[in-house]
């Protein structure tokens, strides 16, 4: 059919092309959007009662949430393929630390200074860069 094959090659495309970050609620949103345009295309409105297996069925179209998933895969195996040491691959084999992190602000450290007020530092003045004057 005429429409799928368009839907196929320019709209599936357009909505997956990875310029967002797709969460589970925007691919909700695009299943839904997906299915209202499979019906546009048969000429089906929804007091026609057609189940969306039957929709899918007569009009032979990739479904967006297999194919985001397929796209998903895709960009893991390119990026772990990668061997100039880029942060992709890093990210892709990270695994977070063991146990719980703790709630809230962490504690801050105390001052050297016995009490509140102005912290002084000294800074050295040995083995600064010769553009800095110092005088």
């Amino acid at each position: 059919m005429y429409y799928a094959k368009v839907f196929e090659q320019c709209v599936l495309p357009v909505m997956t092309n990875g310029s967002w970050s797709l969460t589970r609620g925007i691919i909700r949103r695009l299943s839904i959007t997906q299915r209202a345009m499979e019906r546009a295309m048969l000429w089906v409105s929804l007091r026609d009662q057609m189940t969306n297996k039957e929709i899918r069925r007569r009009n032979r179209v990739t479904d967006i949430a297999q194919r985001v998933a397929k796209l998903k895969w895709k960009w893991a195996g390119h990026i772990a393929r990668r061997t100039d040491g880029r942060w992709g691959l890093k990210v892709l084999e990270w695994r977070p630390r063991n146990g719980k992190h703790s709630v809230g602000r962490p504690p801050t450290l105390p001052l050297e200074a016995s009490g509140p007020g102005p912290c002084i530092v000294e800074l050295p003045t040995e083995d600064l860069c010769p553009a800095v004057d110092i005088n």
